[in-house]
């Protein structure tokens, strides 16, 4: 009976890219399709407004739609300055100038995501079908989000509010060859005066995915790769989130709920101890076998605004509930222990509850002068289970206030400056931990003319270690090893500086942004030269701290080369570089996940208003500096290729879009991905077809 179930999913996925294929494929116009750096217009009211001597990327909805089918953090990566740390085909998480981990903060409608982020095995639990516009900010943001935010945060806007009277929402279907990926998302919402609401419901289901190897190598085994499918990286997905808004004459409510459901697997020949006998093909592409995981993400949140004459005043709460559970064969790397009788496959389990509480005071003196006030608390206990126990039990508060000003000294002179102070504890049943620590920051923003833009920004920033760099102590298959924490680490702390140059001439955008950041106690994980006590487990990886450097820089030109004559109307070219330089003072080596130099360069063409045609070549330099511990990874060159149709639908604009990836089928190694560690490479050529089809109607 399963087996006809899965048959019969295989046999809908491909009967879906065969209609979707059949159809004709165009494109969208060609400002729409790229993910651009944009400046940050000074805007009384705008939630950047605080922070735009920074370097900031604004992302719209129109350019999340046109990358469906990615990850958000596999999105992003299309922008100069931001990676993707990934495992599979269905985990990614982004990296901002080579910081990730709890580096990066992600907040979603106010809410600051919390999860087990601690892993690059774990991935957002964020739909990829959502349309909410997003705004990165490159670099320490942690004066206004805390200091999980060191290396950059990633702002998913409240959803925009459609004005009058109506009912509105937006089908969408999708499917990809690579993993033969069969999915579908539906949005449905409504206004009527004050209040609106909306909902939206996602689901995928996606099988193994197809690598472009025979075999790989891992510790000297050479593992195949049967039919050049990666046995059990099946999975599925499951969103929805709904939100209702009240807008009265001098407040704003906001409130809503969101529930994410993954499941995904794991090749079982990287997983403990290679074995050859389990990559033989069970007889199904589609079934999620063990070792597994499964992740339930609950969050509900309520905002509250208040406009007063020069004064805004916010303040958000939230509830999340993260239950993580990662199942494989009991082995606990000892022959002579005994299974637990209850779940004696759960290798790990932690069930995290977040309440947060945060609230911000913006006071607009003149239409020079403006100051923000805030303040943001937390609580998490997180319990833990499973035969591994590889993270304890655990409690942790934090507290935060910070303070900004902002002077427009002039038309063209932008200043802005703030101090921040924050405080953590955290205890567990062996160790208890009070850290505190304080930042700051100045910055500037001169634009002499339209045709020059300069921002510079120079802070000090700081990280408190999380529960699993204090008090780790076993196997993490997610990273393939042994890893211990440290009870006495530090707070990590650095000094980060940051400049964008950006230089408009006619139809051509040249932008360049340098950075540097010293970490005078950077928290990272080396061999510690000990062997594990479990068998085959190898060394143990200790978090320890070391003064480190990272610096780099960006580099973003785009122009249009033709516009208006008969053969081509539009002709747009583009090609951003990015270069991330790390450094481990005391070990004289890189710092471990260092991404490599890599660069973007594409044209899209427009021959016909509704249709565009884009081609994209990707190339990866080789990545030879590396941590101790770690591998080389060779360059690469990839072909991307897209073409988008734009139609008419119900007073809206419908796409129909055909996405070719690593068109070559070229076979490479993500040097960002865990399963680098082991020698598996990234997916190989993929087919993506994506349909959104949105309506909107009046209401009298």
């Amino acid at each position: 009976m399963e087996a006809a179930i899965c048959d019969v999913r295989k046999s809908c996925c491909l009967f879906f890219l065969l209609v979707l294929s059949s159809g004709p494929s165009f494109g969208q116009a060609a400002d729409s399709l790229r993910l651009r750096e944009v400046d940050v217009v000074a805007a009384k009211h705008h939630p950047t407004n605080a922070i735009h001597s920074q370097t900031v990327l604004l992302v719209d909805s129109g350019l999340v739609q046109q990358h469906r089918g990615q990850t958000l953090a596999g999105m992003l990566e299309n922008l100069p300055g931001v990676q993707s740390m990934t495992i599979g085909a269905g985990a990614a998480k982004p990296v901002i100038r080579g910081l990730g981990f709890n580096r990066i903060a992600v907040v979603d409608n106010g809410v600051k995501h919390e999860a087990q982020q601690w892993g690059g095995d774990h991935g957002l639990e964020m739909d990829p079908f959502r349309t909410d516009p997003i705004h990165i900010i490159k670099g320490p943001a942690s004066l206004v989000y805390g200091s999980d935010a060191m290396g950059g945060v990633v702002v998913i806007e409240p959803p925009l509010l459609h004005e009058g009277k109506c009912v509105y929402g937006e089908a969408n279907l999708l499917g990809k060859s690579v993993n033969y990926t069969a999915a579908a998302s539906a949005m449905l919402g409504m206004r009527m005066d004050r209040f609106a609401w909306r909902v939206r419901y996602s689901e995928q289901h996606y099988a193994d995915y197809a690598a472009p190897v025979d075999t790989i190598t891992y510790l000297s085994y050479r593992i195949p790769v049967i039919g050049r499918r990666l046995k059990n990286t099946a999975g599925m997905e499951r969103d929805i989130i709904a939100n209702l808004a009240y807008t009265g004459r001098l407040c704003r409510l906001d409130g809503g709920v969101s529930f994410v459901q993954q499941k995904a697997g794991f090749f079982p020949g990287a997983h403990c101890i290679p074995d050859i006998a389990k990559t033989v093909p069970d007889g199904s592409i589609w079934n999620i076998d063990l070792p597994r995981s499964h992740v339930c993400h609950l969050r509900s949140w309520i905002n509250q605004k208040w406009t007063l004459e020069r004064q805004t005043v916010t303040v958000n709460a939230a509830w999340q509930r993260n239950h993580r559970q990662e199942e494989a064969l009991f082995h606990s790397h000892n022959p002579l222990a005994v299974p637990p009788a209850h779940n004696p496959d759960l290798e790990l389990d932690f069930l995290l509850h977040t309440a947060s509480l945060t609230a911000s005071w913006k006071m607009y003196h003149t239409d020079c002068f403006r100051q923000q006030a805030g303040l943001d608390v937390q609580y998490q206990h997180n319990t833990s289970g499973g035969y591994a126990r590889l993270l304890p039990d655990y409690q942790r508060t934090t507290a935060g206030i910070y303070w900004m000003s902002e002077w427009n000294i002039a038309s063209s002179l932008l200043f802005t400056a703030g101090i921040r102070g924050d405080i953590g504890w955290i205890a567990t049943a062996d160790i208890e931990r009070l850290l505190a620590n304080g930042s700051g920051s100045i910055g500037v923003h001169y634009t002499p003319d339209r045709r020059n833009s300069l921002k510079a920004h120079v802070g000090r920033s700081f990280r408190l270690p999380t529960a699993m760099e204090l008090t780790a102590n076993g196997i993490h298959h997610g990273s393939f090893r042994h890893e211990q924490g440290d009870p006495h680490l530090r707070s990590e702390q650095g000094w980060q500086t940051d400049m964008e140059y950006e230089l408009r001439l006619g139809r051509f955008q040249l932008t360049l942004s340098p950075f540097l950041t010293y970490f005078t106690n950077y928290i990272y994980m080396q061999v510690s030269g000990v062997w594990s006590p479990y068998p085959d487990a190898g060394q143990i990886y200790v978090y320890t701290q070391a003064p480190a450097l990272f610096t780099g820089s960006e580099l973003s030109l785009r122009g249009r080369l033709a516009h208006g004559y008969t053969a081509c109307q539009v002709l747009d070219l583009y090609a951003n570089a990015e270069y991330v330089y790390t450094y481990n003072l005391t070990a004289q080596t890189a710092t471990p996940f260092s991404p490599p130099a890599s660069a973007r360069i594409g044209v899209e063409w427009t021959p016909v208003l509704p249709l565009e045609i884009g081609v994209e070549t990707q190339l990866i330099a080789p990545q030879n500096r590396v941590a101790h511990g770690e591998q080389t990874t060779p360059g690469v060159a990839l072909v991307h290729a897209h073409i988008v149709w734009n139609f008419p639908v119900a007073s809206r604009t419908g796409s129909l879009t055909l996405r070719a990836e690593n068109i070559l089928d070229t076979p490479f190694l993500n040097h960002m991905s865990y399963y680098r560690h082991v020698g598996i490479p990234e997916p190989g050529r993929n087919i993506v077809l994506s349909l959104s089809l949105p309506f909107h109607f009046t209401l009298r």
